[in-house]
């Protein structure tokens, strides 16, 4: 294998997991070779690359209108890619595969950016694309109403609060 693609070229999150190595073997590229070699590259061994590909309606969505305003959030991007959007785990004893811890591989490369930026940026809160906190908001909104509406049944004394959540959820 020598590469994985998750999503499509053109959706708005995307990532590609590939063997450079065996990349650089079909090219011209060999000057990585003597670049990697300074940082303690042993000849031989196989170097993997993950990208992101972040559209710019994802990054609109996010708040980061200009470029200075996405480098200066690179560190908080790749969190977003690389523990909300995608994250590679080990199965473990449950069915919830939210509940399966990740795997040490993608640890290390959650923490790819760590020594990047200042230390104001570990302080910031995780990037949250809008349209996600909307429609989680709806869900939330309906589930409240559905609770008020069968507790209300629960208890006829609360019918008049029945009537109300049902004129609020269908907008009066």
């Amino acid at each position: 294998m020598e590469t994985v693609n998750f999503s499509g070229h053109g959706c708005p999150v995307s990532c590609k997991v590939y063997n450079k190595s065996k990349e650089i073997k079909h090219s011209d590229k060999k000057w990585f070779e003597i670049v990697w070699e300074k940082r303690s590259w042993e000849p031989g061994e196989e170097v993997w690359r993950v990208e992101f590909s972040l559209e710019r309606e994802v990054l609109r969505e996010m708040g980061l209108d200009d470029v200075y305003d996405t480098l200066h959030n690179v560190k908080r991007l790749w969190a977003y890619c690389t523990e909300e959007w995608l994250r590679m785990v080990r199965p473990g004893q449950t069915k919830n595969r939210t509940r399966w811890p990740t795997h040490p591989t993608w640890e290390k490369i959650q923490r790819a950016f760590d020594r990047y930026g200042d230390r104001e940026l570990n302080r910031l809160e995780p990037l949250v694309r809008e349209p996600r906190r909307v429609k989680n908001k709806e869900r939330a909104e309906a589930a409240i109403a559905g609770y008020m509406t069968t507790y209300a049944a629960w208890d006829q004394k609360m019918a008049e609060i029945r009537r109300c959540v049902y004129l609020l959820w269908r907008g009066f």
